[in-house]
């Protein structure tokens, strides 16, 4: 690609859509609390722009190689950073009624915004409810689905398929009417 010199040629289709990625890759496991994707895709892409000085093409990599690199490195700095902050005590809690958050009518406090079920949530009371209505459910299964979905929660398709001597096909349609069992239980998605 040649020595970028410019904002343009450091963001190059690779470098854009591997600082995305990985923003929207550490947004979905919350690794990085208080950052959303855009703030971490902002800081990848700074720090990109802050070593580009650095690039070199007579070393003999690529640009893509040389961004790889440096948003790697970077990713594993905040991670660093972090970990510092928490074990430093410096990640304080704040209570829910202390942080505001505007509404249609002005500010309110988070905890006024966030609903029931978001505290159940937060509790982990929740979790234990639905523990209780999954094992529920596959109690009052048929025995031979009881006994596929209790191998199923604990392999994978082609482990149930060997241990239950059944065919692949025949683990595809079996998980297709336990999807709709839970569904109609009200699990949605199972």
């Amino acid at each position: 690609m040649g020595n970028p010199q410019s904002r343009d040629a450091a963001l190059s289709a690779y470098a854009s859509s591997l600082i995305k990625f990985k923003a929207r890759q550490l947004d979905r496991k919350s690794v990085l609390r208080g950052m959303d994707r855009d703030d971490i895709a902002q800081e990848l892409t700074f720090r990109l722009l802050a070593e580009l000085h650095r690039y070199d093409p007579e070393r003999g990599a690529s640009f893509d190689t040389f961004a790889d690199r440096v948003i790697n490195t970077a990713i594993a700095s905040l991670l660093r950073a972090q970990k510092r902050q928490k074990r430093a005590g410096e990640a304080h809690a704040v209570p829910l009624d202390q942080i505001y958050v505007r509404v249609d009518d002005g500010m309110a406090t988070l905890r006024d915004v966030l609903s029931a079920a978001d505290g159940a949530r937060r509790t982990g009371a929740d979790v234990e409810d639905r523990a209780e209505a999954i094992m529920a459910i596959v109690m009052s299964l048929p025995p031979e689905e009881r006994e596929f979905a209790l191998l199923r929660r604990d392999g994978t398709d082609a482990s149930v398929a060997r241990d239950m001597g059944i065919s692949r096909r025949q683990v595809r349609n079996i998980m297709a009417r336990l999807r709709a069992r839970f569904e109609a239980a009200g699990f949605g998605d199972f």
